[in-house]
């Protein structure tokens, strides 16, 4: 799902701004998997460890802004891992700083919503 399906299926443009400060690698996966999530049986909202690794990456450069961490993206709602969700996507090597792709076997959300 490209930002504008996402955009459209949450009805609302104010999360356009954090995808385009880039402060996360699967924000916009995060923000789909809950706003317009795949449906099996019922729907598959994001992980917990997928909202903890966007929100430590945006929470401060959205607080920087004026803006707090929204209510409704409280990460202790979302399922754990071992629950059918989508988890994350990348993670950060510390040691080198750089984003390595997850090997982890998770539902993903490609660009063209398949």
């Amino acid at each position: 799902m490209n930002t504008t399906e996402c955009v459209n299926a949450s009805g609302s443009c104010s999360w356009v701004p954090l995808l385009n400060i880039h402060c996360h690698e699967d924000t916009q996966m995060f923000l789909c998997s809950l706003f317009a999530p795949i449906c099996l049986d019922r729907p598959i909202y994001p992980c917990r460890t997928l909202c903890l690794a966007v929100q430590a990456g945006c929470e401060s450069r959205m607080r920087n802004y004026g803006f707090p961490w929204p209510e409704m993206l409280r990460c202790d709602k979302f399922p754990l891992d071992n629950d059918l969700c989508v988890g994350l996507q990348h993670h950060r090597d510390d040691e080198r700083g750089t984003t390595m792709k997850s090997n982890q076997n998770q539902t993903k959300c490609s660009p063209n919503g398949t």
